[in-house]
């Protein structure tokens, strides 16, 4: 039999103070980009100085509330790598609320939303969506209980151990609200909900089912990770071969 792994982690009981801070770092780092006026960086315009988009709102607590929910479903509700079936549903269900032209199964499970609006520069917003084949023991009320079969048909718990229901529930809170306030941006947001990015199979399978060909091709991809980091810091490296552009307050 297969050995199983557990997840223990620690789960920050007031999420709130997590999704704020995440929904907002994209919230505003893609209208730093897809801004009135916002030019592609193919046609060579100089991104250093300032910028000009009208702020856009934080997520009121109506909203805050729904994603909670939302988060709270996906945790207990996780799926293995290309099974996503589920949590595609629900983000494809959500970006047509939102007023997205939305396109599913995109190699398999992937979902990609856009929203134009007007000219300006296209954003690729991207949220993994699958979980891990572990045990969950945080005693958490929504704790993920669910089982299935791996790739090799054995039995298996699973949990969302490595925050991909976060990474969801932020891109669904920042769709929401970048779709409320078109009147403080332009440009076109291309919202990407991939499968299996714990095995490496969902963004190469989107790619041979020829997103790069069906899509506008994106002027900056954006994604996100939660990390054990106190709110408000964001780590970073050295990348000498990909210059980086921090906005921020």
């Amino acid at each position: 039999m297969k050995s199983e792994q557990t997840f223990s982690m620690r789960r920050i009981p007031a999420c709130r103070c997590i999704w704020l801070p995440g929904v907002i770092l994209l919230l505003s780092t893609a209208t730093g980009w897809a801004q009135a006026g916002g030019a592609s960086t193919a046609a060579g315009q100089d991104l250093s100085g300032p910028r000009t988009s009208k702020a856009l709102p934080g997520p009121t607590a109506d909203q805050l509330a729904k994603l909670e929910s939302v988060y709270k479903d996906i945790h207990a509700n996780p799926e293995l790598s290309m099974q996503e079936q589920r949590t595609a549903r629900m983000a494809a269900d959500w970006l047509r609320q939102q007023g997205y032209e939305v396109t599913e199964k995109i190699g398999g499970t992937g979902v990609v939303g856009l929203l134009r609006n007007g000219e300006g520069a296209t954003v690729l917003l991207r949220a993994d969506m699958d979980a891990l084949p572990m045990k969950e023991n945080t005693g958490l009320p929504y704790a993920s209980t669910k089982t299935g079969k791996d790739p090799s048909g054995v039995d298996t718990a699973i949990a969302h151990s490595c925050g991909h229901d976060m990474h969801v529930t932020w891109l669904m809170g920042a769709t929401q609200i970048l779709a409320q306030n078109r009147d403080k941006w332009r440009g076109t947001v291309m919202a990407v909900f991939q499968p299996a990015e714990e095995t490496g199979e969902g963004a190469r399978a989107m790619v041979e089912d020829g997103m790069v060909k069906r899509f506008p091709k994106p002027d900056i991809t954006l994604a996100q990770h939660v990390m054990s980091l106190p709110a408000g810091r964001s780590p970073y490296g050295a990348a000498p071969c990909c210059p980086c552009r921090i906005v921020g307050k």
